[in-house]
């Protein structure tokens, strides 16, 4: 119960700066879920997934254009054409391998599955999630011998970290 609580409080929020819609939507959500107080494994797949797409699009959940839209349809929607530079966040810079960025935003795709029987386990997603890291870490021995550094500020102050 507590995380619906924090959820409606998150949506009273929204409403004050952004239009109904996007009120609506987010409060549909918890409706669905309030109704169903069905919190598991699966739900949880569920939100990776759509912390997932947050992380490789560089977008909130709920995006404002015309209209709002979750950014799970908006994925998809930007996807259909084969396209995944439209997607992926253009802070990237294109410094990426495009055969394992596909495989992580698939991945993405099937843990936000409508049907929550058809989302892969937690412990799935993190192989496959290991699996692409190794295939990155093969690809950067293999191409580049530097290691390339990003510049992160945290709360501890600025540190290099080296990019996987």
């Amino acid at each position: 119960m507590p995380i619906i609580l924090i959820s409606i409080s998150s949506c009273d929020g929204l409403r004050s700066t952004v239009n109904a819609n996007a009120s609506h939507t987010c409060s549909m959500y918890i409706r669905r879920y309030a109704r169903a107080l069905q919190l598991n494994e699966k739900s949880d797949v569920y939100s990776f997934g759509v912390v997932l797409l947050e992380v490789i699009t560089g977008q909130p959940t709920i995006l404002q254009s015309t209209e709002a839209i979750h950014i799970v349809q908006w994925a998809r929607l930007h996807l259909s054409g084969g396209n995944i530079e439209e997607v992926v966040d253009a802070r990237m810079q294109g410094d990426y391998n495009v055969n394992n960025m596909w495989k992580v935003v698939d991945l993405a795709l099937k843990c936000t599955e409508h049907d929550p029987v058809q989302r892969p386990t937690m412990t799935n997603v993190a192989s496959q999630l290991q699996y692409c890291l190794e295939l990155e870490g093969e690809n950067n021995t293999r191409h580049n011998a530097n290691t390339t550094f990003y510049t992160m500020k945290d709360s501890s102050g600025i540190r290099d970290l080296p990019m996987m």
